[in-house]
């Protein structure tokens, strides 16, 4: 899963890519995380990968992603806001 999520501008080119991570294992292995504890990793991962092409995101923590991938469009689209 690393490798791949590392990796997944080589591949984002070919057909639009959807993330389903939310609460993986992958995610709280590492740090022997329950999958309730995995919200601020989930987001981690959803947002690296949407900066390397993801284009969906499956998640069970919407408000949370709305939040941190709003401050995320505004730092990659800053022409799009008005401020």
């Amino acid at each position: 899963n690393i490798i791949v999520l590392n990796r997944l501008d080589e591949i984002s080119f070919i057909a639009p890519i959807l993330l389903g991570v939310s609460k993986k294992g992958f995610i709280g292995k590492d740090l022997n995380l329950s999958p309730d504890e995995r919200v601020e990793g989930t987001i981690a991962v959803n947002t690296l990968g949407i900066t390397k092409g993801a284009k969906i995101i499956r998640v069970h923590n919407v408000l949370e992603h709305h939040k941190a991938l709003s401050i995320l469009d505004k730092i990659i689209y800053p022409d799009n806001f008005i401020n």
